[in-house]
Formats: C-alpha cells, structure tokens, sequence
C-alpha cells in the first residue's frame, strides 16, 4: 500500500526512512529501492553508520537495499516507466518488495495545493506500486504555516494513503537524538501506539 512519513525541517524523517527499510533489507529480506531525491549526498555516511551500529561492519552491502541517487518526474509517463525499467535492470531478479521516495517534493513537480495536479501524482505512484506488486513510502514535509500540524498540500494526499506517520519533537539524548513516530491515519486497521525513536 502506500504511506506517507512528514514532518517539520529537522525533524529526522529521512533518517527514519533510512533506518526501518534498512532493517526491513537486512533483518526480513525485503528488496527496498530507496529514491534519495534530497540529501543524496550525505547518504552514503548515514548507511555506513547504521551498518557499524547494527551489524558492526560500516563499509557492508547489503543485497537487499538499492538506492538511486536521483529524481523520479511523476508527472510524466514516460520517466515513469523508465524508473521501473530501471529497477528491473538494477535488482536483475524479483521485484522490489518497498520502493521509499525521498521527498514528495523532489519527485513532484506540479502544484503540491492543487487537488486535480496532487491526485495526478497519486496515481503515478499508484502505476508504480501495481507495476512492481510493492508498497511505497512517500516522505514530506510539514505544513509550516498550519504550525506543522498537517502535512504540506492538498488534502488529497491523505485521502490517498493507507497510512500518515507524523516524526515531530526531536530532542537531544545522551547517545544523540529522539523524535516522537505517530500515526495520525490507518485506512483499515487500528491505530498503532505513538513511540519515541532513537
């Protein structure tokens, strides 16, 4: 299905992203395609530090977890069909089981407040995720000017998702930071418990 993780500028989404389909490829065999779309350059050192915290080795591949640093224009058809094309090419085998887009933003190119240009993407994504049988994670920002109370755009965004997790409220620990992980919308199902990440 689809999901969607927002929050406000600072609020560590990437680095949640990042961290869940990494220990989705390594501890549960998931094929995750990670479309860095913003940060891609800072990437790479977040990767190696969750392999030498969780598996001890910093410079480990993993063959579950592919990540392209680029963009995908979801408002063409044709780049849509390219990037699946290119998946196939890249994981030469299944497909993939979560393909994470990071961030709405740079994947998006048309109005993110329009309804008819926001439903549009939505279906793209759709194509994808029926093309390749996986789910998909969107990642976005915060609505600044609503005090992050809501996610940035058209409510039609919502509407489309299976389920919206707010990151919001980070805080420093003693070994780094923690930022509270909330679900504020499950299409069928309960709402899981709110909980505080590292």
């Amino acid at each position: 299905e689809l999901c969607c993780f927002w929050g406000e500028p600072g609020a560590f989404k990437s680095f949640i992203g990042q961290g869940l389909s990494l220990q989705l490829a390594t501890q549960n065999r998931i094929k995750v395609v990670y479309v860095a779309a913003e940060g891609a350059s800072g990437l790479s050192a977040r990767v190696h530090a969750w392999n030498a915290l969780n598996m001890g080795d910093p410079y480990r591949e993993d063959p579950n977890w592919y990540y392209m640093p680029a963009n995908v224009n979801y408002e063409s058809r044709d780049n849509r069909r390219d990037f699946v094309n290119s998946i196939y090419q890249t994981l030469d085998g299944p497909e993939p089981d979560l393909i994470v887009l990071d961030t709405l933003a740079r994947n998006f190119f048309g109005d993110e407040n329009s309804a008819k240009e926001m439903g549009q993407f939505i279906e793209g994504v759709e194509e994808t995720r029926r093309d390749c049988g996986c789910a998909v994670w969107i990642i976005h920002h915060a609505n600044v000017s609503q005090e992050n109370r809501r996610e940035r755009g058209s409510a039609a965004l919502r509407a489309a998702m299976f389920a919206m997790f707010h990151i919001s409220d980070p805080r420093p620990t003693k070994n780094g930071m923690s930022v509270n992980f909330e679900c504020d919308r499950m299409k069928d199902g309960e709402i899981p418990d709110a909980m505080r990440v590292d």
